[in-house]
């Protein structure tokens, strides 16, 4: 819902939120979800509310710190380490994506150049570029603000960041400047000796097995 809000807002279709019926998604939402928590709290009762609702949901994504004190000194170092976990979460999250979707991760920064020709692009192009890069931030930006963190939370935009380097590799086949660039070809030589480095290793573990 999130994403979809903020994709309409950055096109200004203002007229699209008219249609949207929210309330009856809710509706669908709840009978879709709703019985599995029922379920769980018939069969297990405060066990399951204590021990999977509260540690599994409600303290992953608040923090809740034990022993906060009024003393001043306290509070600024309570204050300083809550405003530090989103400083660190944001690299977390950041090396997280590229050691999770190497080796092709490695153009990104040549897409991410390219994506100032996008203006001459076609109109359904263009669409399809906002659309995955809120798609993408929307994620980002939740996982950040969720307290808990776990490496396997970056999966949620495998789908947004394969779109975007998808239509990358896309506009390689007509656009020589693309192939031509310096940061395309760096990475492509890296992922070649990779390729054959990752090949040498697994060959000689086969015979040294």
């Amino acid at each position: 819902m999130m994403i979809v809000c903020l994709f309409l807002i950055f096109k200004k279709d203002w007229a699209v939120f008219k249609e949207l019926k929210f309330a009856l998604g809710l509706l669908v939402f709840a009978a879709i979800s709703a019985p599995w928590f029922i379920v769980m709290i018939v069969l297990h009762g405060n066990e399951y509310l204590g021990n999977v609702w509260f540690l599994e949901i409600v303290k992953k994504l608040k923090y809740a710190p034990s022993g906060a004190s009024s003393n001043f000194l306290a509070y600024y170092f309570y204050t300083a380490r809550y405003y530090a976990h989103y400083f660190y979460a944001t690299f977390y999250y950041t090396g997280m994506i590229f050691a999770r979707h190497l080796p092709w991760v490695v153009f990104l920064p040549a897409s991410l150049v390219s994506v100032k020709s996008y203006g001459s692009l076609q109109p359904k192009n263009a669409f399809g570029f906002t659309l995955i890069t809120t798609w993408f931030f929307a994620i980002f930006v939740s996982l950040v603000l969720v307290w808990s963190k776990e490496s396997y939370y970056v999966l949620a935009v495998s789908i947004p960041l394969s779109l975007f380097l998808g239509q990358y590799f896309s506009r390689l086949i007509g656009e020589n400047n693309l192939r031509n660039s310096i940061l395309f070809k760096l990475p492509f030589v890296f992922v070649i000796l990779a390729c054959f480095l990752v090949l040498f290793l697994w060959l000689g573990f086969i015979v040294y097995i």
